[in-house]
């Protein structure tokens, strides 16, 4: 199995909070990960049977995490892709090759979680969710994780993101969104993922702001091979 980032498909010039009426499976992997892009379907043939949600797209991630000045010099990006390609020249068999892979990881991880998102970003996403919840500030809100690597051929990548449920507050649901867009650089995800991947520097994640709500019962049906 070979995880291959579609990149013909990506689009990283959207860079605006788009609703969850906006969207359709057709955006997965394109604007959006799986799970807004197919949400946004649901809604669609579904009226009213699917909460409202805000999207935060690839490109907002690029721009406000990934764009930001590195402190080596150039940015976050150029900073990882010069990593990747050192690690990529090291034989595999080389202790120093794990020991400098999980050094980058973990910098790359504390980087991403203390991003301080712009005053426009910030801006954007409080009328953004005013308009969609009718609230700067919603009851509650599940902060889901949607990146541009699950739901493929061979690896759907399904529980190794982060979702924080219930987040309630600005200030919480900013933060929420930072741990969302640093959870495919935890120990456990970059490992499922890395052995496996091409392009690794194309790891995008988009969250989803998704409205909370009463439920009696949730879970995941098993569809198949359910002795095995």
């Amino acid at each position: 199995v070979s995880i291959e980032p579609d990149l013909e498909k990506l689009d990283l010039s959207v860079r605006r909070f788009i609703s969850l009426d906006e969207l359709r499976a057709s955006d997965s992997g394109r604007i959006v990960g799986p799970k807004a892009a197919k949400l946004g379907e649901l809604r669609k043939h579904y009226p009213g049977r699917v909460s409202r949600g805000v999207a935060i797209p690839f490109g907002l991630f690029r721009q406000e995490a990934l764009e930001q000045p590195h402190a080596g010099g150039g940015t976050v990006f150029d900073w990882m892709v010069e990593n990747y390609r050192q690690l990529a020249d090291m034989p595999a068999n080389d202790p120093q090759r794990a020991e400098k892979a999980e050094a980058f990881r973990a910098e790359l991880y504390d980087i991403i979680t203390s991003t301080t998102p712009s005053e426009g970003f910030q801006q954007a996403l409080r009328a953004a969710m005013k308009e969609t919840f009718g609230a700067a500030e919603p009851p509650g809100l599940f902060v889901r994780s949607d990146t541009n690597v699950e739901d493929l051929p061979g690896f759907t990548g399904a529980g190794i993101n982060l979702t924080v449920p219930n987040v309630v507050g600005f200030d919480n649901i900013v933060q929420a969104m930072r741990d969302v867009w640093a959870s495919p650089f935890t120990e456990r995800s970059y490992g499922w993922r890395q052995g496996i991947m091409n392009d690794p520097e194309h790891v995008y994640a988009s969250v989803l702001l998704h409205r909370s709500v009463n439920a009696d019962i949730s879970g995941v049906l098993v569809t198949a091979d359910a002795e095995t």
